[in-house]
């Protein structure tokens, strides 16, 4: 019987954790194209571009358990949502859609600096958001 129970509560709470997310509503005028960068796995994985019409917002980051980060643009302008100060520089294609693999994920980033970006991919200063408590994040882009 506890076996049972504790697999109850094991499955109760995996459902809880895969419902954490970050949600991202584009409050300009312009669609925003979206890379995130989150766990898959054990892996470290950078994704993009996710499009958000205007006055819209998606769903971007789901099951998140530790932090994840995220660069916004308005491809075409110089607007950018981003985190140049405390934020980490992760590798992008700027001219078409991608998914890098960084490799054994590292919760905090740290050793993002030590990977080379792939030919003709450049570093961009992602915003990171820690996801405490497995939250549901949600952002207004304006």
């Amino acid at each position: 019987m506890r076996l049972l129970l504790l697999a109850l509560l094991l499955i109760v709470t995996g459902a809880t954790a895969a419902q954490a997310q970050l949600t991202l509503c584009n409050r300009t005028e312009r669609v925003i194209e979206v890379a995130v960068a989150q766990e898959d796995g054990d892996r470290l994985v950078v994704a993009g571009w996710q499009k958000i019409r205007p006055a819209r917002c998606a769903e971007v980051a789901d099951h998140v358990l530790y932090a994840y980060a995220y660069y916004a643009r308005q491809q075409g302008t110089d607007w950018i949502w981003d985190d140049e100060e405390d934020g980490v520089g992760l590798c992008v294609f700027e001219d078409r859609d991608f998914r890098i693999n960084y490799g054994k994920a590292d919760i905090d980033f740290e050793d993002v600096d030590d990977f080379s970006c792939p030919a003709g991919a450049t570093k961009v200063a992602f915003a990171v958001l820690e996801n405490d408590f497995m939250a549901e994040h949600t952002i207004d882009l304006e």
